[in-house]
């Protein structure tokens, strides 16, 4: 699943804006609909496009690879634990 952001008027002609996980961009227009709202727009969230550092994950954080004195220092504080 993907994060979508959108926009939608409800039923009072009101803006509201929000963000929502689909498996595609109809699937998100259909749950916006599913809600009573009328999508204005609805693109893929900034979160999930890729950055400048790097691709980025739908959660928002950087890949990169952990380095293995990190890695072994973690295994080291989680066996005292």
């Amino acid at each position: 699943m993907q994060a979508y952001s959108f926009a939608a008027l409800d039923t009072k002609g009101k803006t509201l804006r929000g963000q929502l996980e689909a498996e595609s961009k109809r699937h998100a227009r259909q749950q916006i609909r599913e809600r009573g709202l009328t999508a204005l727009s609805v693109d893929l969230s900034a979160l999930c496009k890729e950055g400048e550092n790097g691709p980025r994950t739908p959660g928002g954080g950087l890949r990169r690879k952990v380095r293995v004195a990190q890695l072994a220092a973690f295994t080291r504080q989680l066996a005292i634990v």
